[in-house]
């Protein structure tokens, strides 16, 4: 589409062809690329509220220009439009949505009960295969603890059924007091399984039922003049007691309970999550939520979050929220995640029903100066939301009143605390300088670029990213250059090459200042690939070169009309912009050397008859490096999982030709 008039025509006919109904829109761009996917209790309403341009946020103004199409699916309920947007979001990763950055997972305790003498463990994925499992715990040092209590009082074995079945002795486990050897019979299975009850009743909260059943059994042992036995057991009650005089906080005697506060900024925003297992704070996080707009709704913010965040994480019995969500959407997102919380359903079930059953699907193809219209058709689906799983009661509550409000309140400091960081721009001042100097109103981004190489060999290009006060490590780039563009190291060539790649792979995300290592020659290419994306009067491009005296913070700053700017030793902008050039500079220096180290330990090894990638890189993870293996005996070469005798015996004497072991 070449304007907002002909976008704004198209938004208004596809939203009179979708009507009142629920549903959500997906608006694509020109590459096909879906870039927005939103959901309506009324589709028509919601479109239309696209079309007064005048009172928007810069951000939505530009997701509006870059509309192609738009593609409406329509469905029967608002709980089927909430499941499909936040399926579609979580696939497609949409660059103007509200996204969750961080994709964190969390430990959880497991006891594996397939086996006829369960094991205990931390396990990080959540898969229900017939063991119970027990978290999530945010903080590590809450499950440590507690998992090694639970070893200590009821002796449960952690190793793996393979270890277990081909045992010959007891293990040190035993010897220190953390397992009963059942792998030697040392324990009966009635007993065992006695004791793997009482664990979950520890693990439950239940910890009168586990106190007291040891407590039994500590009399039973006294009476019979059992005093070894009578000391071990009351040792193991003041394990229990240890654990629970920490400073938890009390609140419920429900499962599991979560406390999510969100903190809003212009850009980006903070949810603070508590996490409150058998009545316990066993810890808590925070999350960096990338916003569409300054216009976004907190709540909306948190809809997103709780969504795209339990789609990952078993949800508790209760979510209390910071803010009040609508009555409706509560109620929704309980169905939902009560739902999931018992039988998670694979993706492909997810997306299927798109939920239950699509009505009509309908895309909006800008063709020429009329905006055109694709009917789908009505598509019967053959999983209802129905079917998804066995309900669980998972119940969204505002948290300003009641027993909770001083929990939220006090998560809601903390979110507020980490945004002020996370905006805190200690470069200010220096940013100040440039805008002044380049003559813009502001900078939000900068992209650092530098190559490396040796004579066009193993050549590498890297980007960095200075954002929000600071740089983005997760945004930075590496590119591997061809080795046709760095033949005869070729610099010129190299830098035209990783420019192009950079804007051809995400023309969405635009820098407002290109900072490039080098003078003229490199700023006119970088102003070249500018052109040719229709960004050069969009990106300012500067670059910063040494001096003939070849000494650091005496370099030079080259604008876009060649205009050569010098400065102080101890100049502010300066050491900024050198800061940048030394970052980029050092990650292509790392990204290059780890390029060239691994053709080279690909050619060394290569050379090794019955050396495959598989054990290559078990030699290479176990030894670390080609010189060690070098050096290591045909004994130590067998220890490597996957290398057998033989083999052994053919890299040892690749590397000591004519040396007899």
């Amino acid at each position: 589409m070449n304007n907002f008039d002909d976008i704004i025509s198209c938004l208004k006919s596809v939203a009179n062809e979708a009507g009142m109904n629920p549903g959500i829109y997906k608006m694509i761009d020109v590459h096909g690329k879906v870039i927005y996917v939103g959901k309506a209790k009324h589709l028509k309403n919601r479109l239309m509220s696209y079309t007064r341009i005048e009172k928007m946020q810069n951000r939505i103004r530009m997701m509006i220009s870059n509309i192609h199409d738009i593609e409406i699916i329509v469905v029967k309920t608002e709980i089927e439009a909430l499941l499909l947007e936040s399926n579609l979001i979580k696939q497609l990763r949409p660059f103007y949505n509200i996204l969750l950055k961080d994709d964190k997972t969390f430990p959880y305790i497991v006891i594996d009960k397939t086996h006829g003498f369960p094991r205990i463990f931390k396990y990080r994925t959540l898969k229900a295969r017939g063991s119970n499992f027990f978290g999530p715990y945010p903080a590590i040092s809450a499950l440590d603890e507690t998992l090694n209590v639970i070893q200590k009082v009821f002796l449960l074995r952690n190793c793996t059924d393979n270890y277990f079945d081909n045992r010959k002795r007891p293990c040190l486990q035993f010897f220190i007091k953390r397992c009963s050897a059942p792998c030697m019979g040392r324990i009966l299975e009635e007993e065992y399984a006695k004791n793997v009850r009482l664990a979950e009743d520890l693990l439950r909260g239940k910890d009168e039922i586990a106190r007291n059943a040891l407590i039994s059994e500590m009399k039973v042992a006294s009476e019979s003049l059992d005093f070894e036995r009578a000391a071990l057991i009351r040792d193991r009650i003041v394990a229990i007691n240890k654990i629970q005089s920490k400073q938890y906080i009390q609140i419920t005697n429900l499962d599991a309970m979560d406390f999510v506060a969100v903190a809003k900024g212009a850009q980006v925003s903070i949810v603070y999550v508590s996490f409150f297992r058998l009545g316990k704070n066993v810890g808590s996080d925070k999350f960096t939520i990338q916003n569409s707009s300054e216009g976004d709704d907190v709540t909306d913010i948190l809809e997103s979050f709780i969504m795209q965040f339990y789609s990952n994480v078993r949800p508790p019995s209760v979510i209390v929220t910071s803010h009040d969500l609508k009555t409706s959407n509560k109620n929704t997102i309980s169905m939902i995640l009560g739902d999931r919380s018992l039988s998670k359903p694979p993706e492909s079930d997810l997306m299927e029903g798109e939920m239950a059953r699509r009505t009509a699907v309908y895309s909006g193809v800008h063709q020429g100066d009329e905006c055109k219209y694709s009917s789908r058709g009505s598509t019967q689906q053959k999983a209802g939301y129905g079917e998804l799983g066995k309900r669980s009661d998972v119940k969204v509550i505002y948290g300003k009143s009641g027993d909770y409000i001083k929990i939220i309140d006090s998560c809601l400091v903390n979110a507020q605390l980490h945004l002020k960081k996370e905006l805190t721009n200690e470069f200010e001042q220096q940013l100040s300088s440039l805008k002044e100097l380049l003559g813009v109103d502001k900078i939000d981004r900068i992209e650092a670029f530098d190559n490396s190489h040796i004579q066009g060999t193993n050549a590498c290009g890297v980007m960095i990213v200075f954002e929000n006060g600071k740089i983005q490590k997760d945004k930075a780039r590496s590119f591997n250059i061809q080795d046709k563009v760095a033949h005869g190291g070729d610099d010129i060539g190299m830098m035209q090459f990783v420019l192009e790649k950079r804007f051809k792979s995400n023309i969405l995300e635009i820098p407002d200042v290109i900072l490039i290592d080098g003078c003229y020659t490199q700023l006119s290419v970088a102003d070249r690939v500018l052109e040719n994306y229709g960004l050069t009067n969009k990106v300012k491009v500067i670059g910063i070169a040494k001096q003939n005296n070849r000494k650091i913070g005496y370099e030079k700053v080259i604008l876009g009309n060649n205009e050569e700017i010098t400065f102080g030793k101890d100049d502010e902008l300066l050491s900024f912009l050198i800061m940048l050039r030394n970052e980029a500079h050092r990650k292509a220096i790392t990204f290059h050397r780890k390029k060239r180290s691994k053709s080279l330990v690909k050619s060394v090894l290569d050379d090794i008859p019955s050396i495959g990638d598989y054990r290559r890189k078990r030699l290479l993870e176990h030894f670390g490096s080609v010189d060690l293996i070098k050096k290591a005996s045909i004994e130590e070469l067998k220890m490597v999982k996957g290398i057998d005798t033989h083999t052994a015996q053919q890299v040892f004497y690749f590397f000591n030709k004519g040396t007899q072991e």
